[in-house]
């Protein structure tokens, strides 16, 4: 997982597919309760989906966006 911090409060990180799952069950059990939005591109060129989660931290006001690339 890479994670990189561009603002105040507002995370973002790469994750590889098959950890998704396990990082997803990790930020909510740290207080990420809200799925704000999760969105999904199509790569055409490169034949693969890229999907987008928005979630957000009420108790520390963090808005975590997590990306994954799918076949």
């Amino acid at each position: 997982m890479e994670c990189e911090i561009n603002r105040k409060r507002r995370v973002w990180a790469t994750v590889d597919k098959k950890d998704i799952i396990n990082i997803s069950k990790f930020v909510k059990d740290e207080g990420f309760k809200h799925l704000s939005s999760m969105s999904v591109t199509d790569l055409i060129k490169e034949k693969i989906y890229e999907v987008t989660y928005h979630v957000w931290s009420y108790s520390d006001s963090i808005l975590l966006t997590m990306q994954t690339r799918i076949d």
